[in-house]
């Protein structure tokens, strides 16, 4: 959403996402104990290195490890529900992570294995149309590298994981913004590639669902051809200014409204006047309309 833009990258306005859900904070709080988790599992794996990514992801007593305590820990501060509640809510937590864990098994038989997490990056640039540049910004979960010299971008996701291709609702600049991550500390396009992974398991996605895209496909091709009309637009439309609130393909469900912390900031009939301009003022909406097409 180009307001959204506006409010939180040129204002720097504050907000807190809104809490639409009764359980909305529980669910915040065991992402975040995911992550934790996950990140202290990997640490305990490169400080100082094991011998064999393979054997310590296969092994369930290195992960209990690093989980137990800290699952234990946050039952007692009530983060999974209240004390009837939290044992099966804590034990469905477990299996979820359990399949992330062993998702990484194909890949460890095939050669990868960690390098570091959580890795920040600032302004990572690309180049567009006009001589231009857009710069992203962001942070990588995690780095994995294989023997070959390839390296990805491992990021963890609350639910499915948000498609690697293809530009409805803005999914997927998150595996754009990590691609120009890697780019940016020295990896070759044609050996950088970006990983979704899903951390829970919903109704439309089970937890360790993988999505990947490989910068290899974005060299001299269709896609990097339509990436290329779509950063050319995206810089047009900051170039001109114009940030009109956006709803996404639904004015009933409101997909960008969902978990914006600005949703208050807007009318309750924001998609009906975008749907306006949309007939009365298409020079202004006509660029966000064919950013909606675009698919890779």
């Amino acid at each position: 959403c180009p307001y959204r833009f506006y409010l939180q990258q040129l204002l720097q306005v504050a907000a807190d996402p809104p809490a639409d859900r009764p359980d909305q904070l529980e669910r915040q709080a065991q992402t975040a104990l995911s992550r934790r988790i996950l990140r202290q599992w990997t640490q305990q794996f490169l400080n100082p290195p094991a011998a064999n990514w393979e054997s310590y992801s296969a092994d369930p007593a290195a992960f209990a490890a690093a989980a137990d305590p800290l699952i234990a820990e946050a039952v007692e501060r009530g983060a999974f529900g209240p004390p009837p509640a939290a044992p099966a809510a804590a034990a469905a937590f477990r299996e979820d992570l359990n399949r992330v864990r062993l998702r990484d098994l194909p890949d460890a038989r095939d050669g990868w294995q960690p390098a570091a997490v959580d890795l920040p990056f600032q302004a990572a640039p690309i180049k567009v149309s006009g001589g231009r540049t857009l710069h992203f910004k962001g942070s990588i979960d995690r780095l994995d590298q294989h023997p070959d010299g390839r390296q990805r971008a491992l990021s963890f996701f609350a639910s499915g994981p948000p498609p690697v291709l293809g530009f409805r609702n803005g999914s997927s600049f998150a595996s754009l913004t990590a691609l120009c991550g890697l780019l940016q500390q020295g990896t070759p396009i044609r050996q950088a590639s970006v990983v979704h992974r899903a951390l829970r398991t919903t109704p439309t996605s089970v937890a360790g669902t993988t999505e990947e895209l490989t910068g290899a496909s974005l060299v001299n091709s269709d896609d990097a051809r339509t990436l290329s009309r779509v950063l050319s637009i995206i810089a047009d439309q900051l170039t001109s200014a114009r940030f009109i609130p956006t709803v996404g393909d639904d004015n009933y469900r409101r997909p960008n409204c969902q978990t914006c912390p600005y949703e208050p900031a807007c009318t309750a009939d924001v998609g009906e006047r975008y749907d306006f301009k949309k007939r009365k003022q298409p020079d202004h909406v006509g660029p966000l309309e064919s950013l909606r097409k675009q698919e890779l």
